[in-house]
């Protein structure tokens, strides 16, 4: 079983990070099972409808960070998400400062590999 290290300074960072890597190993997966000719539609398919829930998924846990800090710093703690938007790419522009507590954690690409060749998707 291969593992790796990566570092993450919050909870949303290590789902998003786990989920990228859960993906990649539904590909390999994907790829594998595929019958020959359609190997390229099969993954084009799968990179278009879990590649966009991926991407949508983190922008939104990016987004509900933020909201999150802000309402930190006013001192209030409510549950106030951040609505997620149908747009394309229309984020704030700047660039934000990583958080200084890091932390790692090692995974293991065994197990989400074989969760995805079940046709199950790990739970991240």
């Amino acid at each position: 079983m291969a593992t790796g290290t990566f570092e993450y300074g919050t909870e949303a960072e290590r789902k998003s990070i786990e989920r990228a890597i859960a993906f990649a190993a539904e590909m390999h997966a994907l790829a594998l099972a595929a019958p020959a000719g359609q190997v390229l539609d099969r993954c084009e398919g799968q990179v278009l409808s879990g590649g966009r829930d991926l991407l949508r998924r983190t922008r939104q846990e990016a987004a509900q960070g933020r909201v999150d800090g802000i309402e930190v710093k006013k001192g209030r703690r409510g549950d106030v998400r951040a609505r997620a938007r149908s747009t394309g790419s229309g984020g704030a522009s700047g660039a934000s400062r990583p958080p200084s507590g890091r932390s790692t954690s090692s995974v293991g690409t065994a197990a989400v590999s074989s969760a995805a060749s079940r046709g199950s998707r790990p739970m991240v």
